[in-house]
Parts: C-alpha cells; structure tokens; sequence
C-alpha cells in the first residue's frame, strides 16, 4: 500500500514539475503577463487538467482501462488533497526539491478555490471533450482537430485571441512538454515493490 501511495505521490511530483515549467515559459511570455490573475488561473487550471488527461491517455495505451481509471481516481484524490489542504510549506516538504512558489503566485484564489470545488466536473467535461481530438493529424492533413492544436485554441480564446496562431503554438509547444517525462512515468509505475 505504501508503495502504491509513493508511486502516485511520484506522478504528481512529475505533474507539478509539468506546471512549474509551464508557468516559468507563461511569465517569460508578454503575451500572457498581461493578463488578470483570474485569467491566468483559468489558464493554469486548463493546463493541469489538460495535463491529467495526457497522463490518463498515456495509462490507457501502457495498462488499459481498468488500470487507467484506478490511477486517474488515485491521482486526482491525491492531487486535490494536497491543492486543496496543504499550504505550501508543506507541499515543498511532501515533493523534496520542488519549488511551489510560482504556482500560488499566479493564482486568483476565488478562481482557484471555484475551480478546485467542481473539479471532477471540469475534469470530466474536458476529458469528454479532449477524447473526441487525435494525437496526430491524419496524413495529408493539417493540425485542426489534433489535441494539442485544440488545447491550444481553447487557451487563445480564454485570452481572448482565438485563432491567433501565435498563442496557439506557444501552447503548443507547452502542451507538447508533458510528453518528455513519459519515461520517468513509466519507471515509475512498473517499478518492482522491492525496488521501492
């Protein structure tokens, strides 16, 4: 039980890390320094439900369904605990070496808690959403219609730029990130309970 509990605690680590890159690429961005917190944490939220559902994408290809929902469930539970009840001291204490500071910083805390409290619905209604979207464009066709083209536009029109082909490679490109600890995920999950 331990072991599966510092597996999860394991992929959340992996899932802020996702974040605070994130956040470090936005605030080098003029584009996204201009906005208002409570658009920023729209736009943070949006990543890391987006992020969730990558990483529910990744568990169904590597272990199926049933396994895929189990971790998602573990995850989720785990994540929202630690946002919800933790302060930030204590987050950087339970994640060694991981530096939460920029993450609150950029935080409408009245977006932040609205979003937390219906954060099943939000992850549920994008994980609807997002299953509809292909991983890579069919041959001879452009990126509409592929996940991260539509994460992206989905992020340009919460600021208000939809269509702006600028914004929506940046996101792009962030979106794109998640995809480099792939490995590190892996490892981790298949780890061997003596191993641990």
């Amino acid at each position: 039980m331990e072991n599966k509990k510092n597996k999860i605690r394991g992929l959340i680590c992996i899932l802020f890390t996702i974040m605070e890159s994130t956040i470090e690429y936005l605030m080098e961005e003029e584009d996204f320094l201009s906005l208002s917190k409570n658009t920023m944490s729209e736009i943070l939220m949006e990543f890391l439900i987006f992020n969730l559902h990558q990483f529910s994408r990744t568990f169904y290809a590597w272990f199926g369904e049933k396994e895929r929902n189990e971790l998602i469930d573990d995850v989720m539970i785990e994540l929202l605990d630690d946002l919800k009840h933790k302060n930030k001291g204590e987050l950087e204490e339970r994640y060694a070496n991981l530096t939460i500071d920029s993450f609150g910083d950029y935080l409408d805390e009245l977006t932040f808690k609205s979003i937390l409290d219906d954060f099943y619905h939000y992850y549920n209604k994008r994980e609807a959403e997002y299953a509809n979207y292909l991983d890579n464009p069919k041959e001879g066709e452009g990126l509409v219609g592929t996940l991260l083209w539509e994460f992206g536009n989905k992020i340009a029109k919460i600021m208000n730029r939809e269509k702006d082909l600028g914004i929506i490679l940046k996101v792009f490109y962030l979106g794109a990130m998640w995809t480099h600890f792939g490995d590190i995920m892996k490892e981790l999950l298949l780890e061997k309970e003596e191993n641990c």
